[in-house]
């Protein structure tokens, strides 16, 4: 019974992971065509937190626990046919740095009340970016989502299997 709940969470994991990454891929290759307006900066900070004692993955930056890491968030305004909207990207391409350095100098770029190029989606005005083209963290989570949906695989053939010898106890299931 285990076997088909770990199979079952891989399956369904793996599906999350892919889809927010093929998503996340799509969307990047389609920004390239996407128009322009000019936008204003409404703030930019570098956020800083630390991952918990247990540790955790980041966009699958296996991390020390502890670790200390940084992560730098535009918030910006924008117009399109008269209509406000407001937009929040992260600069360091959606991947946490451990450099405070390295982040405050993508920040530097950004003063509130400076003009910036906004992108967006003709189709859905509210989806906005800042730099055209996916993140590195797509491919992460297209490559996750594939391990945990194999791993998943692996469980339905070893359940499949076991419901199908002959010699297997089924009693204890």
């Amino acid at each position: 019974m285990r076997l088909l709940g770990f199979t079952l969470l891989g399956l369904i994991m793996g599906s999350v992971f892919l889809w927010m990454g093929v998503r996340d891929i799509l969307q990047g290759r389609s920004s390239k065509s996407w128009p322009g307006v000019e936008g204003v900066v409404r703030s930019c900070e570098v956020k800083q937190f630390q991952d918990s004692q247990t540790g955790r993955v980041g966009r699958l930056r296996f991390r020390t626990p502890g670790e200390i890491s940084h992560r730098a968030v535009v918030q910006f305004r924008y117009e399109i046919e008269d209509e406000n909207y407001y937009g929040k990207a992260t600069l360091n391409d959606g991947n946490d740095s451990p450099s405070m350095l390295e982040v405050m100098a993508l920040a530097d770029r950004y003063e509130p009340g400076d003009p910036i190029t906004v992108l967006y989606d003709p189709k859905n005005p509210e989806v906005s970016i800042l730099e055209v083209g996916q993140n590195s963290g797509a491919w992460s989570g297209v490559l996750f989502g594939l391990a945990l949906f194999g791993a998943g695989g692996v469980g339905v053939v070893l359940c499949w299997k076991r419901l199908n010898d002959d010699n297997y106890d089924h009693s204890g299931d």
